[in-house]
């Protein structure tokens, strides 16, 4: 079973998989919340039959609480699969690009002129690719080190970075360039990359046309992400399904501790760890571009992005197009073997780690050993 391939023989091995699980973040709310059942439990034994909790007073929260948790998760996970999609955009959109550049100047490929723009197309494409991915995991707006050293941004693109671009006409406070639109400005000059093909005759004027229309649609990826990223369910909806569902788990044991005695507290314990775990998944989800194992794996995408659309330059120009190597730490490779009862297994390798780990198995080897 391959990390992202839920087979229904892995059945138990996925349920039970703790790590990357919501159930280990719940765990210390669900426990917390139990002191509610302790509570009724000790009341139902000092005042046997005094407590009375009628049945009423509860049935709404069921209802409440179904219903809330269920558009909450399905809201949540329609943000997840859009961001998803948003990610597979970033390869389709650069792959268009490329593949139209390269279609387009096809009897002008040989001039070097036209080669240099190429690739400093390219270059700038996977550059706007890699602010965003800056933009919506709030990483540093001023380390561009890295990116320079490999050859993927300029000194004068980092400069013009740091550069004061504005001024308030209030105080005359200057500031520079906003590290929020960023990659506006390289999607500008990719836009001045086309019109210069066209001036000097290596793109036609339909052509440039049809270029100009898929960098429109390319660059329409940084305001689709940013939304994405920035919209949150609003606080009072945010709030109120907490507390119902907080309501509900404390008012629980009270109802159902004369009946169940000492069998309320881990009973109680489950129900609230099956509620925060769901909890726990939609704010996974609503926040889909993270770090975390089951986030979105924008850098994945950029680093295919980078190296598809090099080979397909370097194909078009008959030459070998570097690609910048991006995010290699975070590498992994997938490769089959079958064991003595013929069903085949997926293996992931993951270079950072150097851990061979086989899905569904209780049992892992070491690289090198």
């Amino acid at each position: 079973m391959s990390v992202h391939d839920y087979d229904g023989g892995f059945f138990f091995a996925t349920a039970l998989r703790l790590k990357g699980s919501a159930l280990k973040e719940a765990a210390p709310r669900a426990a917390v919340v139990s002191i509610a059942a302790i509570a009724a439990t000790l009341m139902h034994i000092v005042f046997p039959g005094r407590i009375v909790f009628s049945d009423v007073i509860l049935e709404p929260f069921y209802v409440m609480v179904a219903l809330l948790l269920a558009f909450r998760l399905d809201d949540a996970y329609r943000k997840w699969e859009r961001a998803s999609r948003l990610s597979l955009d970033f390869h389709a959109r650069t792959r268009g690009l490329v593949t139209r550049a390269c279609a387009y100047t096809s009897r002008s490929h040989k001039d070097p002129g036209c080669q240099e723009l190429l690739l400093d197309f390219r270059r700038l494409m996977i550059l706007t690719l890699v602010l965003i991915k800056k933009h919506v995991r709030n990483d540093p707006d001023d380390e561009y080190d890295d990116e320079v050293v490999v050859g993927l941004m300029t000194a004068a693109e980092q400069a013009k970075f740091q550069a004061k671009t504005t001024r308030a006409v209030t105080d005359g406070k200057m500031d520079r360039f906003p590290s929020r639109n960023r990659p506006a400005l390289v999607l500008q000059r990719l836009h001045c990359i086309a019109i210069e093909m066209t001036r000097v005759g290596y793109l036609e004027a339909h052509a440039w046309n049809e270029l100009e229309g898929e960098l429109a649609r390319f660059g329409n990826l940084f305001e689709d992400v940013d939304h994405l990223s920035i919209t949150l369910l609003p606080f009072p909806y945010a709030q109120m399904t907490r507390l119902v569902a907080l309501a509900f788990l404390v008012s629980l044991p009270f109802e159902v501790g004369e009946e169940m005695g000492l069998l309320t507290i881990p009973m109680a314990f489950c129900v609230n760890l099956m509620v925060f775990a769901l909890d726990e998944c939609a704010a996974q989800m609503e926040t889909p571009f993270g770090d975390r194992k089951y986030d979105v794996d924008l850098l994945k995408m950029i680093r295919r992005a980078d190296k598809h659309s090099a080979s397909l330059l370097g194909s078009h120009l008959d030459t070998v197009v570097d690609n910048f190597d991006l995010f290699a730490i975070t590498r992994s490779t997938t490769v089959s073997f079958k064991r003595t009862s013929r069903k085949q297994y997926d293996v992931e390798i993951r270079a950072e780690s150097g851990e061979w780990r086989v899905e569904g198995l209780a049992w892992r080897l070491e690289a090198g050993g």
